[in-house]
């Protein structure tokens, strides 16, 4: 057995009519400004192919591991119903990465790995911070100007027009 295609997305779906499959938003790389990171949806799929001799009925075991720890397992009964391939879709919601660290995503069957996507999670700054510090004199892109201070204008009390029905949250202008 052997998955010629596996990825992981954000979202996938198959159309009902033409059963053509369209994957969203592929997960190959995480750049995210801040930890913990909650990824909402995650999708894995697979195209499986099997050998002549194998059985329709089998089972494959996916994983997620994030660093060294496993987040997530289950066994997953697959039906090739007498032809020789299938597509397996396997959705996840919320999974929480603490920090930055090599998210993992992979098929066993038997015993054997038949499919790994492997997905980079970092944080630049973390990484820009790390690096040697610039030359006498010089300055580096992650160094910001001080905040402006922005004003806002007061509205005029009284002004005829500014509220309809006295309500906060009613405010509409007049239009002439």
């Amino acid at each position: 057995m052997k998955a010629p295609l596996f990825a992981v997305a954000e979202s996938i779906s198959v159309d009902r009519f033409t059963s053509k499959l369209s994957i969203f938003n592929l997960i190959d790389e995480i750049n995210t400004t801040s930890f913990p990171l909650v990824l909402p949806s995650v999708t894995m799929f697979a195209i499986i192919e099997k050998n002549t001799d194998e059985p329709n009925e089998t089972k494959v075991k996916t994983k997620v591991v994030i660093g060294d720890s496993t987040v997530a397992e289950s066994v997953m009964p697959l039906d090739f119903q007498g032809g020789q391939h299938m597509r397996s879709i396997q959705f996840i919601s919320g999974l929480a990465i603490l920090g930055p660290a090599v998210l993992k995503f992979s098929m066993e069957h038997s015993g054997i790995t038949i499919a790994v996507w492997e997905v980079k999670v970092s944080q630049p700054g973390a990484a820009i911070e790390q690096a040697a510090p610039p030359a006498p004199g010089k300055t580096t892109t992650s160094e910001q100007p001080p905040p402006r201070e922005v004003r806002r204008r007061k509205k005029k009390s009284g002004s005829s027009g500014d509220r309809v029905g006295g309500k906060p949250g009613s405010e509409r202008r007049k239009h002439a």
